[in-house]
């Protein structure tokens, strides 16, 4: 798979998830952009402006590839945050704490279902360490 075939697999995956309760347009759009500026070697930079994954403007790179491969690795990580609190809400909803109820524990294990394919993809892959940062 290619780095834009993963953008789009983790896009696709990143709208099925914020999908469930969440319906903020802009959450569902990310950007390479290329631009010229003051008259320097035209850049591309990365950019999300969202409500669930905090917005994300990468670093300026000399290539559409670099600024993908950051598009991406924010994706990794921000899947990665969710998946994690998911895990997290059910173990404290599993051990009655903080005042969860049924109700809840059926939405965040809805949301972490989703998101299987998530954890299923990272441990394929092996691109991902689990602790929010890249094997590269």
């Amino acid at each position: 798979m290619n780095v834009e075939e993963e953008i789009i697999y983790l896009t696709k995956l990143w709208y099925r998830y914020v999908g469930l309760d969440h319906h903020k347009d802009r959450d569902y759009h990310f950007y390479v952009q290329k631009a010229w500026s003051y008259g320097d070697k035209p850049y591309y930079q990365a950019h999300h402006y969202g409500y669930v994954a905090s917005d994300f403007e990468g670093t300026k790179c000399d290539s559409l590839e670099e600024a993908q491969e950051e598009l991406r690795d924010f994706l990794y990580f921000s899947i990665h945050k969710e998946y994690e609190w998911l895990k997290d809400a059910i173990d404290k909803i599993n051990k009655n704490e903080d005042g969860w109820s049924e109700e809840d524990r059926e939405e965040r294990q809805l949301g972490l279902d989703t998101l299987a394919g998530w954890n299923d993809y990272r441990k394929a892959s092996k691109k991902w360490d689990g602790n929010g940062r890249n094997y590269r």
